[in-house]
C-alpha cells in the first residue's frame, strides 16, 4: 500500500492498474488480518496528534494460496 509517490511519478504512472492501491493520505499505517490470513484491513490513522482518527479504511481478500498466508508448511 504505497502512501508517497512524487508528483512526477503520478505524473507517469497515471492511468496504470496498481495507482488505484496507491493511498493520498499521510499518517500511520495499520493492517487487521483475519484468521487465516483469507482477509484484511488497512488503515491510516492520524499522525498529527493523539486521536488516532481512522483517515482511509479499506477491506482486501487474499490472493496467496490460503495454505502459504497462514504460514503452514506442507
Amino acid at each position: 500500500m504505497p502512501g508517497f509517490l512524487p508528483d512526477v511519478c503520478r505524473e507517469r504512472f497515471r492511468g496504470r492498474d496498481f495507482m488505484s492501491d496507491v493511498v493520498d493520505v499521510a499518517g500511520h499505517r495499520v493492517f487487521k488480518v483475519a484468521p487465516g490470513g483469507q482477509t484484511f484491513e488497512a488503515f491510516v490513522l492520524s499522525a498529527w496528534d493523539e486521536s488516532m482518527a481512522v483517515l482511509w479504511r479499506r477491506k482486501f481478500a487474499s490472493s496467496a494460496n490460503s495454505r502459504a498466508a497462514a504460514g503452514v508448511r506442507s
